[in-house]
């Protein structure tokens, strides 16, 4: 508690004609306390195939959020991992280099070759082997074998970003979405009848740039924009950790705010061309182990700030132990089952049946997942085990079975699910955590809502003690300028020694290098 001797009221309530007001203490008790507006935001996205409409719908109602609340004013953090980042694990290289498409595979891939085919548009450039696989197809043409994948491909050239790097927020890996290579053996991202079409983006000569990725032209979408492969690989914002408060000499003007809208858009467009194994749990985990080190450079998560983690998916979390030492065979899709009394789950009392499924026994707890985030939270702000460790929980999944059903349908696909184990970890955490509706057809006020709840976390502030009987308080914000604005008894509360600021929209005006002042002064006698 300090002492200070201002006098916030003279001058700023307008007393009653008539009243006075009892001499002021000499010595006024006050609390000081500087607003804490630090916020990290991470987002937990499914990359896998069906997301393309959800991730949509993501992008078309965030544009609302972040005028309202990514404020320059605010000290606000967002960042976007994927439901495959796990696949970072040393564990899984043996996987990456698995042959998705086999040694000695008779298939040409005509698009690679400029021929169209069913119903696929050929290449319109020529295509140039990456330098990270300068002998994956065969390029010849005088060669019977032109087109050929030369001595297969693997996983990891088939997605060139999966590595030990996976987990860690470095520009080029989560600011944009995946670099996936354009051929048949990846269908559900050149289908012609899909809406990805990745050839409309795999030309150097067509558009390049994260600019139509954030704002598709006409007759264009974000599916077919949103688009990286090795011969276009230009949709990066170039920074997988997007900050509200500009650097030192860039004004925090709405050129500003617009640059951080379409950032986030291009960041929030991960793709459809992830691993379809979705660990979004485990992602997060080698998040916390290859990202999170004291003193790495790319940290994200802040010493005392507000964290949100937002889990947004179309199927259940398969997060399974990893052996300590993982046999030859140990892959990505080790541990399932196809028993279907096992891959059946009831929902709302329907029953809802997948091809394949984790085998129960192999799943990490959710409880312990709950527990290695509060410890790297305790350890982080250096807080005690009984202490609140300041994140919640915010799961965007097919809640409902119509929603389960009404995805299924849409994606022709019966593998979609409800994602129990992510409404398992809010439920654990609690603190505001919430569950909503991955099947809404307008994400604008769920994201609202999100919003909307970390207002509600940052209004409440614990005062060093409560007012007595035979006081009332002043409550007053002292800015970086030295100009004070007294707040409205309307705008806040108290409750014993907790002070809410009721007036929302006022709060989202404050800066981080704002003060609030609690004055206790003798009542008015009349």
């Amino acid at each position: 508690m300090s002492i200070i001797g201002i006098n916030l009221v003279s001058g700023c309530t307008g007393q009653l004609p008539g009243s006075f007001r009892l001499a002021q203490q000499e010595e006024v008790f006050a609390t000081s306390q500087e607003i804490n507006t630090k916020l990290d935001m991470l987002w937990v996205i499914d990359n896998s195939g069906s997301m393309d409409v959800s991730q949509q719908r993501i992008r078309d109602g965030f544009s609302g959020f972040a005028q309202k609340y990514m404020k320059p004013n605010w000290d606000i953090r967002v960042a976007v991992i994927t439901t495959d980042t796990y696949l970072a694990h040393p564990a899984f290289t043996n996987y990456l280099n698995l042959y998705q498409v086999p040694v000695g595979s008779p298939a040409q891939s005509s698009y690679l070759r400029g021929i169209t085919a069913d119903g696929i548009p050929g290449r319109t450039t020529p295509f140039v082997n990456p330098a990270w696989a300068p002998n994956l197809v065969n390029m010849n043409p005088a060669s019977p074998d032109y087109g050929k994948f030369t001595a297969g491909l693997k996983v990891n050239q088939g997605r060139p970003q999966l590595g030990p790097n996976w987990a860690k927020l470095l520009p080029g890996n989560h600011d944009g979405p995946m670099i996936a290579l354009c051929h048949e053996a990846n269908a559900l991202f050149i289908s012609a009848t899909d809406v990805s079409k990745c050839y409309i983006r795999d030309d150097q000569t067509g558009n390049t740039g994260p600019e139509r990725c954030a704002y598709p032209g006409s007759g264009e979408t974000s599916a077919s924009q949103c688009v990286n492969t090795p011969m276009n690989d230009t949709v990066h914002s170039g920074r997988s950790i997007i900050a509200t408060i500009p650097p030192a000499g860039t004004p925090a003007d709405a050129a500003w705010t617009a640059q951080l809208i379409q950032d986030f858009l291009v960041n929030l467009s991960v793709g459809v061309t992830g691993i379809g194994y979705e660990r979004g749990l485990a992602s997060l985990q080698q998040l916390l182990a290859d990202n999170e080190a004291s003193g790495s450079p790319t940290s994200f998560f802040r010493k005392d700030s507000l964290r949100v983690i937002v889990l947004v998916g179309d199927e259940e979390d398969q997060t399974m132990v990893i052996p300590p030492a993982p046999y030859t065979g140990f892959l990505a899709n080790s541990y399932y089952t196809t028993d279907a009394a096992t891959c059946t789950k009831l929902i709302d009392g329907v029953s809802f049946t997948v091809p394949s499924c984790p085998d129960p026994a192999k799943l990490v707890p959710v409880a312990d997942i709950k527990s290695q985030l509060d410890t790297f939270f305790h350890t982080l702000d250096q807080t005690g085990a009984t202490e609140n460790p300041n994140f919640f929980v915010v799961s965007i999944v097919a809640s409902t079975a119509a929603s389960v059903q009404n995805l299924r349908t849409q994606r022709s696909s019966n593998e979609l699910d409800r994602a129990d184990r992510f409404i398992e970890l809010g439920n654990l955490v609690a603190n505001g955590s919430s569950v909503m509706e991955i099947d809404n057809p307008d994400y604008k006020a769920m994201l609202d809502a999100i919003g909307m709840a970390i207002l509600n976390k940052k209004a409440i502030f614990q005062l060093q003690r409560a007012p007595t009987t035979t006081e009332e308080m002043t409550v007053a914000i002292r800015h970086a300028n030295g100009t004070m604005t007294v707040l409205l008894p309307s705008q806040f509360t108290v409750s014993g020694k907790v002070l809410t600021i009721t007036d929302l929209d006022f709060l989202l005006g404050l800066a981080n290098t704002d003060q609030i002042i609690i004055n206790y002064q003798p009542k008015t006698l009349f």
